[in-house]
């Protein structure tokens, strides 16, 4: 017999399909209450992401026994009411780390390179192939900095941070780090 798995969002297919090898899945047509009310009333189990769940829409799961929430922060569920009800609540602690390393990696790349001017240059008919690159620079109006040897300042040095600081080592830059509540340690064993 497979479990009834309700996803309050839609996820990857290939999450999907590794769930549906175990589970009977349910996908909710939105995050709202009143679209998570009617499946998850035959739910054992409910995945998450970012939906904010509420002690109303937990009390209709009468078979609920877990909420799993992908990633870390369990900030969007009643934690206190689960327990209540007897709902063991669950995360994902690295779940997303490499994700939100690279996104946070791409923004400073985005900042350095200048990206909003050297995209809308060509459209708005700046740039001419046939141009030295001081004059294209000049003629585009942007400026570029290169990341190698610049110092990136991490404040706070969890493991979002020190895959960032990996990222960032890779492109030779310096990584400063200030953490109270991280272990000397830490310092130490990230390159």
């Amino acid at each position: 017999m497979k479990y009834p798995v309700l996803l309050s969002e839609p996820i990857s297919p290939i999450g999907i399909g590794i769930l549906e090898s175990a589970a009977r899945v349910l996908i909710g047509p939105s995050p709202s209450d009143s679209d998570l009310m009617p499946l998850i009333v035959s739910a054992d189990a409910l995945l998450i992401r970012s939906t904010s769940l509420s002690r109303s829409v937990m009390e209709a799961g009468k078979t609920l026994k877990v909420i799993g929430r992908h990633g870390i922060g369990i900030d969007n569920i009643d934690v206190a009411a689960a327990t209540s009800l007897g709902i063991q609540v669950v995360n994902a602690p690295g779940a997303n780390t490499n994700a939100v390393a690279e996104h946070a990696l791409r923004a400073i790349m985005h900042c350095a390179k200048n990206f909003n001017s050297a995209e809308k240059a060509p459209r708005e008919g700046r740039f001419a192939v046939s141009a030295s690159l001081p004059g294209l620079v000049q003629k585009m109006g942007y400026n570029t900095l290169e990341l190698k040897a610049k110092t990136l300042g991490l404040v706070r040095f969890g493991r979002i941070a020190r895959r960032l600081a990996e990222l960032a080592h890779s492109l030779q830059m310096d990584v400063k780090a200030c953490d109270p509540l991280a272990d000397d340690g830490v310092f130490q064993t990230t390159p």
